[in-house]
């Protein structure tokens, strides 16, 4: 079969479109209760994709937005507003809206982000399929390591339960038809012999 599309994908974080530059409006995208910054605090990443994605929008299937790794401040961790981080994105940023992928990350965050658990990723997606407010969400990470705060259990919920609302499905034309392996080997490999081969040479 013929080549399958290859897709260019563009990954930013939630703050790389916004209203403007200036206090309060930077940080439309937070939920009041959770920490909110004062007018002397700002991200290095605020606005980029003003520039950047201008350069890019003609090559770029997808545009995955990291909902996620937020921090804190005053101690308090930062709550995402995600309905307005994807406006931002299809309004301030003039993306379309079904290139836009919402990404969440269940469990442990980085910079003293906290999970919002499962019941509003549910909600936010449920808003994006209903809506069209976007095209698709996505997680990170696909292989988190298993750890005492159960990252990998949470992954694995939150993905079944999502691709419940959203069912997940080939974007480009007709998906490959991949040969499956036996064992690691091509199936009609003999892998004893195969085996044997490698551990005489």
């Amino acid at each position: 079969m013929p080549a399958p599309h290859l897709e260019i994908s563009w990954t930013t974080r939630f703050n790389a479109f916004l209203p403007s530059l200036d206090y309060p409006d930077r940080f439309n995208y937070f939920l009041p209760e959770g920490g909110f910054p004062d007018a002397n605090f700002s991200f290095d990443t605020d606005n980029e994709g003003t520039w950047f994605f201008p350069q890019v929008e003609h090559i770029v299937d997808t545009v995955n937005i990291m909902a996620y790794d937020a921090g804190k401040y005053g101690g308090k961790p930062f709550k995402l507003d995600f309905h307005q981080i994807v406006e931002n994105f299809a309004v301030h940023g003039k993306v379309p809206r079904h290139k836009i992928n919402l990404g969440f990350e269940p469990g442990p965050q980085a910079a003293g982000g906290k999970w919002e658990g499962m019941a509003v990723d549910i909600a936010a997606t449920t808003e994006i399929q209903a809506k069209k407010t976007a095209g698709g969400v996505a997680l990170w990470a696909v292989n988190p390591t298993p750890n005492k705060y159960n990252a990998s259990i949470y992954c694995a919920a939150t993905s079944a339960a999502l691709s419940d609302i959203i069912k997940p499905t080939f974007a480009y034309g007709t998906a490959p038809n991949y040969t499956r392996s036996a064992n690691g080997f091509w199936p009609s490999s003999d892998a004893d012999e195969d085996t044997d081969e490698v551990l005489m040479v």
